[in-house]
């Protein structure tokens, strides 16, 4: 694979996958925080009607709103995290592609091509275990 070719697959997949990582957090994060929007937009609509800013009948439709976009706010989490997820591994993709364009590439030393190989190896094991095991993290503790 030609160097240029093999450059623009590695730009274009640390873009795709930064972004949409970035757009699968931004999605986590507002799933996470509905329960926290829908009490304080409760309790906005509940001072609203005690002070009587608004009658019974807009308390109701703003408690369904309220309740219809919370619901909306958790569910998206999955639905834009999925769509997320895939763009991620679209772009690993691209990495892995790239690096195996520069580790069959002749012009480059022995030494640098399994340097290449094996950070090609390294994104397919992360590709593969982020798609198999959704829910990866660290847990950090202290003392024994």
């Amino acid at each position: 694979m030609e160097e240029n070719i093999a450059k623009k697959c590695l730009i274009i997949g640390i873009i795709v996958a930064v972004v949409a990582g970035t757009i699968m957090m931004i999605s986590t994060s507002l799933a996470l925080n509905a329960d926290n929007w829908k009490t304080y937009a409760d309790e906005e609509n509940q001072m609203n009607y005690w002070l009587g800013n608004y009658g019974y009948q807009e308390y109701i439709l703003k408690e369904q709103e309220i309740i219809l976009t919370n619901l909306w706010m958790e569910q998206q989490g999955l639905v834009i995290g999925n769509a997320a997820r895939v763009v991620v591994n679209i772009g690993l993709i691209l990495l892995f592609i790239g690096f195996i364009g520069y580790a069959t590439n002749d012009r480059i030393d022995e030494k640098t091509k399994r340097t290449h190989l094996t950070i090609a190896g390294i994104v397919l094991f992360v590709m593969m275990l982020t798609t198999f095991y959704t829910q990866i993290g660290i847990i950090a503790t202290t003392g024994p």
